[in-house]
């Protein structure tokens, strides 16, 4: 295994033996993009392709892995700031289930994670929450926004690039 170390994350690759590298874990089949990177215990691979919300997630989950679930500062740091964040992405966040009630996907099941958001203005005690001003709205799906790094509610059915994660 080798990389190439840069502030807290490398890009996870593996030496074939026939003079090329391969990448480690699962990148979903239909991810465009250059590669895993690995912060902490996951390798992370941001899809530049646009898809739905829905898409995305049955993508990730095809790929053994999830779409991203943020759980601290740390990580929302290394997502926006030393990534390949190059645009608006889905992150697994969505209130499908329930209006105001946020959980982060598990597998392709929408509520299946931990909830991390009630009503209107409830962080969950022991979660991490990085809404934009006026976020979330009526809409059911999560993004991180590449100007700000911020999340924002969007419309399950539009299209967006998208982070895959895998432990």
């Amino acid at each position: 295994i080798s990389g190439t170390v840069d502030a807290g994350f490398r890009v996870a690759t593996q030496d074939t033996g026939a003079g090329g590298d391969q990448d480690c874990g699962a990148q979903p089949a239909s991810c465009t993009n250059t590669g895993g990177v690995t912060y902490g215990s996951s390798t992370y691979y941001f899809c530049t392709n646009a898809v739905t919300w829905t898409a995305a997630r049955d993508n990730c989950s095809a790929g053994g892995g999830k779409l991203v679930q943020i759980n601290d500062a740390a990580e929302q740091a290394f997502l926006f700031g030393a990534s390949s964040l190059t645009a608006n992405s889905w992150i697994g966040g969505n209130d499908r289930a329930t209006e105001g009630a946020w959980y982060w996907v598990a597998g392709t099941t929408d509520s299946g994670g931990p909830q991390f958001w009630s009503g209107t203005s409830t962080c969950q005690a022991g979660q991490y929450c990085n809404w934009n001003t006026a976020d979330p709205d009526s809409d059911d799906c999560a993004s991180i926004l590449d100007v700000t790094g911020k999340w924002s509610a969007g419309s399950c059915t539009s299209t967006s690039a998208w982070i895959s994660s895998r432990s």
